[in-house]
């Protein structure tokens, strides 16, 4: 018999099922089949353990719970998962918009639809309320009638100083296309202010006005509120789960803050 290799293991194979069909030294060779047969086993197993060891029932289902696990607590999660990016999204929306507001101010931006030369205001502003249907949106808007809020429809023009060329009767102070709306039913909850009269009015309209990067503050009756700050923005989730705050000084600082409350 040749040396025991894979190779001469095929060679004795096919030599032994020969000698046996034709009835010669059948048990001899098959002994021998056999005995090369444990031997390539033995090599494989001290050369190659890697290739011939495998997992054991109990490691197999240990890691099967453990995938199991997994999946379960990343599928349970998956709708929280969701309302943390709305929300830190929504917050990321509104203070960016407050920005935007002040760069439009400072930078002297045209309002659309406002005959030229006078289609450059002073100021702009953002405009939120807590009171539903409307807790869930906010814009950008110009105090055109110069009111110190923002006015749907302007009615008059005689807060106005001389000269403000900008100031159209029944003009929408909202800017277009500028007008947001949360997601996933993110809305704003409380808004608090500094003044001991007027702790938590139900909507802020905040507006900065050229040259200076100063911003002014008034609640819904457009009494500007004379604190320093910080004026609190609340937004919740859905299920009221999850809350941020968008905190705004008079200074123009903007941040955001987790939970209620700057």
């Amino acid at each position: 018999m040749k040396k025991c290799s894979e190779e001469g293991f095929t060679l004795t194979l096919k030599m032994a099922l020969r000698q046996v069909f034709y009835g010669r030294r059948t048990r001899y060779n098959l002994l021998s089949v056999h005995n090369c047969l444990v031997k390539i086993k033995n090599w494989r197993r001290n050369t190659m353990p890697s290739l011939v060891r495998g997992f054991t029932l109990t490691e197999l289902l240990v890691s099967i719970s453990i995938m199991t696990l997994m999946s379960t607590l990343i599928i349970f999660n998956f709708p929280k998962f969701n309302e943390q990016i709305a929300m830190n999204r929504a917050a990321r929306e509104l203070s960016s918009t407050l920005r935007e507001a002040q760069a439009r101010a400072v930078g002297i931006v045209a309002f659309p639809g406002l005959a030229t030369p006078n289609n450059f205001p002073n100021n702009y502003g953002v405009y939120v309320t807590s009171v539903a249907p409307d807790n869930d949106t906010f814009f950008i808007f110009s105090d055109l009638d110069c009111n110190g809020k923002y006015t749907s429809s302007i009615a008059s023009c005689g807060l106005c100083p001389i000269g403000a060329g900008w100031c159209t009767i029944g003009f929408d102070e909202v800017v277009p296309l500028k007008k947001f709306q949360f997601q996933r039913g993110v809305h704003v909850f409380r808004i608090e202010s500094t003044e001991p009269l007027n702790m938590v009015p139900t909507s802020l309209h905040v507006l900065s006005y050229r040259p200076g990067p100063d911003t002014i503050i008034t609640g819904p009756n457009g009494v500007q509120h004379r604190g320093f700050g910080p004026f609190a923005i609340m937004l919740q989730s859905a299920d009221e789960s999850i809350k941020k705050t968008v905190c705004i000084w008079t200074t123009g600082q903007i941040s955001i803050k987790s939970g209620a409350g700057c």
